[in-house]
């Protein structure tokens, strides 16, 4: 199994996310292109563990009903609650903060054992690409998660997202991370 995802091509970026960048620019800007990866030391190992956990137990589930009263919308949880890409942007935009490369910090959705969408941070790095979960503290390579890979940010460019895993593909138009109460991610 490949340490990095495999790609396959593009796909239109999810329309919330177009939303959220319309209303929050600085946190879609692209970065260095050089630095899509970073170096998996013990002190980037303790940052990345520190924020994942750190936001997986400050950060309550909720949907994006219950949340906003809208079906979808992806924001920064400033209220304390959330669902899965909720969690996503905050754990990235805290590692951006920290100096982290934005090229580094993939948005990335996934099909999970439920068969239901999830969105996951995926981070590039020196020893592979690892998945930040809200439903998980433990920080995992890609291909350990179960989960089936859809489709990620660029780490060339985060308004292009990229299509992921088999070769066939999931238009985006009918792709989306919404949960119900029942199923609102942790």
């Amino acid at each position: 199994m490949p340490k990095a995802m495999v790609v396959h091509g593009t796909l239109p970026a999810p329309q919330a996310f177009l939303d959220y960048c319309s209303r929050m620019p600085s946190e879609c800007a692209a970065g260095s292109i050089a630095d899509n990866r970073v170096v998996l030391d013990d002190r980037n190992w303790a940052r990345i563990e520190g924020i994942n956990t750190r936001v997986n137990t400050l950060i309550s589930p909720a949907s994006d009903q219950i949340n906003h009263g809208v079906a979808e919308l992806w924001s920064l949880p400033t209220s304390g609650r959330g669902d899965c890409e909720d969690y996503a942007l905050l754990k990235r935009h805290l590692l951006i903060r920290q100096g982290w490369p934005a090229g580094a910090l993939l948005l990335t959705i996934v099909v999970d054992g439920k068969n239901e969408g999830h969105a996951v941070l995926t981070v590039r790095s020196d020893r592979g690409d690892l998945i930040l979960d809200n439903t998980d503290n433990r920080i995992r390579l890609w291909h350990e998660t179960g989960y089936r890979f859809v489709m990620r940010q660029s780490f060339a460019n985060p308004m292009q997202w990229m299509a992921l895993g088999p070769t066939e593909r999931v238009g985006s138009q009918h792709f989306t991370t919404t949960t119900t109460t029942s199923s609102a991610r942790r």
